[in-house]
């Protein structure tokens, strides 16, 4: 196993309410994915989430080197979270296609939340050894 890259991004609760409060549903059908939307929850906890999933995002786009640019969409990123609640990623499109042409085939991702802001911490790797 490979690492080849790292990407790291935090979320200030504040900014990302500054976001929301233009227009919250024009925001989320934006930026996350019909599976992302399905689990965002209610109550205390939805600013939270949003800024961790948007974190992780970032962190994932950071890894591959590209941000959300050079045709990488935010619809091309998604956190996941498995039945244990740990959480994944799934790349479709210009991002999954870097990933590929950059080697990497499995993905770490951390997320935690603090009093007023979110982080996540992505490491991009390589566990199929690479052809000459």
């Amino acid at each position: 196993m490979r690492i080849l890259a790292h990407g790291l991004d935090l979320v200030e609760f504040n900014s990302m309410q500054r976001l929301l409060s233009h227009s919250e549903t024009d925001f989320i059908a934006e930026y996350f994915t019909d599976a992302e939307k399905a689990r965002i929850p209610d109550g205390v906890h939805r600013l939270a989430h949003l800024a961790g999933q948007f974190a992780a995002k970032e962190a994932v786009t950071k890894a591959l080197g590209t941000g959300f640019s050079d045709g990488v969409a935010f619809g091309d990123v998604e956190i996941g979270r498995t039945e244990a609640g740990a959480p994944f990623v799934h790349l479709r499109g210009e991002a999954a296609v870097r990933a590929t042409t950059l080697g990497i085939d499995t993905w770490f991702v951390s997320i935690s939340h603090g009093d007023t802001a979110a982080i996540a911490s992505t490491i991009a790797v390589a566990v199929t050894p690479a052809t000459r």
